[in-house]
């Protein structure tokens, strides 16, 4: 169970830093988004995140952020009232809803704080899984040394990256 929640830590902090790799001259907006509050995500920052993806004609699907961003997000009632039905929700993955938006929140500690990413998940990034998973174990007994060990094999690529809205300084 371990080696596979590594695996996963290893996928995504990969996809984050291919995010933070997009210059900012190449994002949706031509830019970083900054916040309307300095140190507060709001409803109106996920608004702008969701409006500069669109504006480039992709379907923003996913925003991903520190659980901190969050939590701001939590105390804002026009985000919260949209999220009462609990559609989408999977707290084992990190999944708190859908929005009206048609964003899924995906809410992660390897999100650096103050960053938050909304995307088209089918035109930013190309996740190409060439094989799955395979767990073994090992041993050598003479030496009495015993192990486990994964091997997964996939291909991470930027595809358009004005599908991807970066904002920062929430």
């Amino acid at each position: 169970q371990e080696v596979a929640r590594s695996v996963k830590q290893l996928e995504t902090e990969g996809i984050i830093a291919d995010l933070e790799a997009i210059s900012s001259g190449n994002l949706a907006t031509g830019g970083e988004i900054s916040a309307v509050t300095s140190g507060l995500f709001t409803w109106e920052d996920l608004c702008n995140l969701w409006g500069g993806v669109a504006s480039q004609d992709f379907s923003p699907d996913k925003t991903a952020m520190n659980p901190l961003q969050a939590a701001d997000l939590f105390k804002e009632q026009e985000f919260t009232n949209q999220l009462m039905l609990g559609d989408y929700v999977d707290l084992s993955v990190g999944r708190f809803g859908r929005t009206i938006l048609g964003t899924d929140i995906l809410v992660s500690s390897l999100i650096a704080s103050g960053h938050v990413y909304m995307l088209s998940s089918v035109a930013a990034l190309a996740y190409v899984l060439r094989r799955d998973m395979m767990v073994r174990t090992w041993d050598n007994t003479k030496d009495e040394i015993y192990g486990v060990g994964c091997n997964i094999r996939y291909g991470l690529k930027d595809i358009y990256n004005t599908a991807v809205a970066r904002g920062t300084d929430f």
